[in-house]
């Protein structure tokens, strides 16, 4: 037996491109209350494009190669094959994501959060499940970046040529501000600019010589003097 909707239902249905109309059931009959752009509105936002080249950058203005430019999900039922583009190039697309994130950083981060404390037991679950698999990527993650920081500075010892067990050593002891972790940051490159390669058995050579001269010595004491 069919329902009979009653007044002031409303009701979404397929338009003929593939879209969703809103409709709803005044004196028994249904009217569309949300009617898409006429054809002539549409056309007249998409003169803004109408100077531009293809494949020039509505941001920046150069011409780039069509891979600059994001591929869209979006699939016409004429041409399928078709593959459509957005207007901003990669780069520009980045800067102007990154621009939202620090406007919109607390909203975000508070965002964030509440996600977090609303899924905590199934990411817990989720975790508990997937141990082993979870640090296994965190280790093959965590080499990766550690060889990117290695060939940075040359991918071996600087005293005895060697690519085993490399480590990183302050030059200077006194200009050391944090230990490097494998972490790709501008904070860190800044630090790798202090340090050279060495393998463990020259880095404790080397930590020897500089307590034995009184230089880790005098750091140590200007960091606890610093310290208060």
């Amino acid at each position: 037996m069919n329902r009979v909707a009653p007044e002031g239902e409303i009701r979404f249905v397929k338009n003929g491109s593939g879209g969703l109309i809103k409709r709803i059931k005044q004196n028994g009959k249904w009217v569309v209350i949300s009617n898409p752009k006429p054809r002539e509105e549409w056309l007249g936002g998409m003169q803004k494009y109408a100077h531009l080249k293809p494949n020039q950058c509505i941001i920046c203005g150069e011409i780039k190669p069509e891979e600059e430019f994001p591929k869209l999900t979006y699939r016409s039922k004429k041409d399928p094959d078709k593959i459509y583009r957005r207007k901003e190039c990669k780069s520009c697309r980045k800067v102007k994501s990154q621009k939202y994130i620090n406007d919109n950083h607390e909203r975000l981060g508070e965002r964030r959060r509440e996600l977090y404390e609303i899924n905590i037991e199934s990411i817990q679950k989720r975790r508990d499940e997937n141990r082993d698999e979870i640090n296994e990527k965190a280790r093959i993650s965590h080499h990766k970046r550690k060889n990117i920081l290695i060939e940075m500075l040359g991918g071996k010892c600087v005293d005895c040529g060697t690519t085993e067990k490399l480590q990183f050593d302050h030059i200077n002891p006194l200009e050391k501000s944090f230990n490097i972790k494998c972490v790709l940051s501008e904070r860190t490159f800044k630090e790798l600019k202090k340090c050279e390669l060495r393998c463990a058995n020259c880095h404790l050579e080397k930590t020897k010589n500089d307590y034995l001269s009184g230089v880790l010595y005098s750091g140590i004491t200007k960091n606890r003097l610093d310290r208060g």
